[in-house]
């Protein structure tokens, strides 16, 4: 099952903000950032939760990792589909689901090297359960990169 998300109906606004502005924080100082604090290894498995239009999980792939994307947002992960084929990423490296990031069925236990929430559990009900499903596919060496946004 899946839940609304206020985020759907603003998808392509999203998607044009983070396309159109390479000089956007986004690019100039989350991406860079977090793949230096994650220092992704070819064949890592990484979990991005809360995914959106897909712009981190296209990275940690380009990184060489294995990348799972999900959101609750379908028009998200449509953009996401598409951007992974405009962009010419291999369809095995980098897959999308719809899904509430509380329960991620298609995720096995203990599989995932990483997993990254950049900007989006602040939005998230359950939280909790959240970080439970995150411990959950997590291997035992693995790591959790979360990115918040500032309250001011």
């Amino acid at each position: 099952m899946t839940l609304p998300s206020s985020w759907g109906s603003v998808a392509e606004w999203y998607n044009h903000h983070l396309e159109g502005d390479d000089s956007s924080y986004h690019r100039k100082v989350l991406l860079p950032n977090l793949l230096r604090a994650m220092a992704i290894v070819p064949g890592d498995t990484v979990l991005d939760i809360g995914c959106g239009q897909g712009m981190f999980a296209e990275a940690c792939a380009r990184s060489g990792a294995n990348v799972v994307g999900v959101d609750v947002a379908e028009e998200m992960i449509a953009i996401a589909d598409k951007r992974t084929t405009i962009n010419d990423l291999p369809k095995d490296s980098l897959r999308f689901f719809i899904s509430a990031a509380q329960a991620v069925p298609m995720i096995t236990d203990a599989s995932m090297d990483k997993v990254v929430i950049v900007l989006s559990l602040q939005n998230m009900d359950r939280v909790h359960e959240v970080l439970l499903e995150c411990y959950r596919v997590l291997r035992p060496t693995g790591n959790i990169y979360l990115v918040f946004n500032h309250p001011a």
